[in-house]
């Protein structure tokens, strides 16, 4: 009986001597940042990191950091960063689309799709999706205009990005009809 004691008296000291000596997450990320990251990240102070971290834990990102610092080597920590990175401005970007497309701004959600959907395959396929009807609808915008003998160089400028969206060769011949 004094033998089981003993045992469990011992395993439970272990466990406890090893979740305090154990990282917390914020030593962690400090680490990895330390180990993988560019110069300026390796001059960070440790303490104000550890101050930073704390205050971020909980919020927005901060389990995609933790997730990346957790990656064993630097190739994929900074691998893990960037389709984080990535895949948040692109939630960003495909909303900002859908709030230009409701706000019946087509030449806005079709720029943001010239510029963000070059670099990032979700915000190109939102852009493929929505892109014919925002197309139309700039093409008729800038037949209004010439109609009323003015030009809209804004909706103008939208159907050329139409073309480079699309891949269609309509937009050209609606751009000339509508824009000269």
């Amino acid at each position: 009986m004094k033998t089981l004691n003993f045992l469990v008296a011992a395993a439970l000291i272990s466990t406890f001597a090893f979740a305090a000596c154990s990282k917390d997450d914020c030593e962690i990320m400090y680490d990895k940042m330390s180990k993988c990251g560019d110069k300026k990240d390796k001059e960070f102070s440790k303490k104000l990191f550890m101050a930073l971290c704390k205050e971020m834990k909980g919020k927005e990102g901060f389990k995609d950091e933790m997730t990346c610092a957790k990656k064993s080597s630097c190739d994929d920590y900074k691998k893990c960063l960037k389709e984080k990175s990535d895949a948040k401005w692109a939630k960003k970007d495909i909303e900002r689309i859908e709030k230009k497309l409701n706000e019946k701004k087509f030449s806005d959600a079709l720029s943001t799709c010239k510029y963000s959907g070059k670099n990032n395959k979700l915000v190109a396929a939102k852009c493929k999706e929505v892109a014919p009807k925002a197309c139309e609808a700039v093409v008729e915008q800038a037949k209004k205009s010439k109609a009323g003998g003015k030009k809209d160089y804004s909706a103008c400028f939208a159907i050329k990005d139409c073309k480079d969206i699309t891949g269609s060769d309509k937009y050209s011949k609606d751009s000339e009809e509508a824009c000269k």
